[in-house]
């Protein structure tokens, strides 16, 4: 039957082009959902497996990892490179878990390792067999930071780097832990004296996998998907004004400078009204009163000129062009970023307190950029300096496709805002 409402609606019509609008939202939104699905039938057990090893609790497990997909649900759009959405999964998971064992989400349950006493009652049943309950006991040992780090290696299978990156450590400094972890897990295991460190993790991530197992139960990844996105409601209008700190700044801004521009052209245009009425010669403005709001990424062209510098300390002129009809604005100290092919931030500077610069048509502004202490892996090609403001990003077409001749070589120091920084824009 065809719907009465739909056969009134006239082809071509706002209301027809409204409602064509809204049947391709709905179906974009059940495409998105459906893959959301996939992703969690895919890493559902895993999630659940790392949430039990951080928390020490069935039913803390089986609460976080939820809230963990809502949160993943919330946070989607934020870019990432495809060889980092697992281990991003698996590391919101492990946050949770660790937060709701912190707050004593059951009344019953003290943090294990960081109090001293056990996270939950298991190491009292009798269902655990021998070598599992010593690996129990040893994970009791170990504080709720040290387990995440258990479980992110030997059930998500991360490596040192991928480790250091999802929990915010130098690589150095997850070496080192691991180190002392693996003493404590291999402490009084009949093998340890025989077999090499390789052979010790193998075992481990078995017995972990195993240990983990214990909280897996069925689940529909459609009814997890759809309880995940309803937990999230859509941004109310204030929010997505607003956002994040960054953007609360940057929106001061438009709001600032629309308003000084109306003001400008009020009184311009008013002053010219009585001047012409006067007879009097109109004067010049030194305020141009063209440019009443900030560029859009579109009106902007910016390319990477040149590399230059020592292998550890690499810098770049960096020239932007507008390419509109029309004046607008630019942040002119922006946060500056290194990044990859694929838009991924290498080296992340910080977005400083600065004035507005005007960019009329054709007019061109250029930076130099500095930027030291990558020690991550190999980047895929070509790198290149986005510039942020807000949540808007500016990004600069690279020297050539392939090109890899901004990348610095490792200082040795943990990352830090410091690592890159940006000259003012200037004509």
């Amino acid at each position: 039957m065809v719907d009465e409402k739909a056969r009134d609606v006239k082809p071509g019509s706002a209301e027809a082009d409204a409602t064509a609008e809204a049947a391709a939202a709905e179906a974009a939104a059940k495409a998105e959902a459906a893959a959301f699905a996939q992703v969690i039938a895919a890493n559902h057990d895993d999630l659940t497996r790392v949430a039990f090893v951080v928390s020490m609790d069935i039913e803390i497990a089986r609460q976080a990892v939820p809230d963990a997909w809502a949160k993943i649900w919330r946070d989607r759009a934020t870019p990432r490179a495809p060889e980092r959405i697992r281990s991003w999964l698996l590391a919101v998971a492990a946050t949770e878990a660790r937060s709701l064992a912190g707050l004593g989400a059951r009344g019953d349950v003290a943090v294990a390792g960081d109090t001293g006493i056990p996270a939950s009652k298991a190491a009292a049943t009798p269902a655990y067999p021998a070598e599992e309950l010593r690996l129990l006991e040893a994970l009791i040992q170990l504080d709720s930071h040290d387990r995440m780090i258990v479980a992110l290696r030997y059930i998500g299978g991360l490596n040192e780097l991928e480790l250091g990156t999802e929990l915010g450590m130098p690589e150095g400094a997850v070496r080192g832990r691991l180190a002392r972890i693996l003493g404590v897990l291999l402490r009084d295991q009949s093998e340890a004296a025989s077999e090499t460190i390789d052979a010790h993790e193998l075992r481990l991530m078995e017995r972990v996998r195993a240990f983990g197992d214990r909280a897996l139960a069925p689940f529909d990844a459609a009814e997890v998907a759809k309880t995940a996105i309803e937990a999230v409601p859509p941004p109310s209008v204030g929010e997505r004004l607003a956002g994040v700190g960054a953007w609360v700044r940057s929106l001061d801004r438009r709001i600032w400078l629309a308003a000084t521009g109306l003001l400008l052209a009020v009184v311009v245009v008013a002053v010219a009204g009585a001047l012409v009425r006067g007879g009097g010669v109109a004067v010049a403005t030194p305020i141009p009163t063209d440019a009443t709001r900030l560029c859009e990424p579109s009106e902007l062209e910016l390319k990477v000129t040149s590399w230059q510098g020592e292998p550890a300390h690499r810098s770049t002129t960096v020239e932007m062009r507008n390419i509109s009809k029309g004046a607008c604005f630019v942040d002119s100290l922006p946060e500056p970023w290194l990044i990859d092919g694929a838009h991924i931030a290498l080296v992340m500077g910080a977005d400083q307190p600065s004035a507005q610069m005007r960019i009329g048509p054709g007019d061109v502004l250029r930076t130099q950029v500095s930027v030291r202490n990558y020690c991550g892996v190999a980047p895929p090609p070509p790198v290149s300096v986005a510039f942020r403001e807000g949540e808007t990003f500016l990004y600069a077409a690279p020297l050539a496709p392939n090109d890899l001749s901004g990348v610095p070589t490792c200082g040795g120091t943990p990352p830090s805002t410091l690592d890159i920084g940006m000259r003012a824009w200037a004509p």
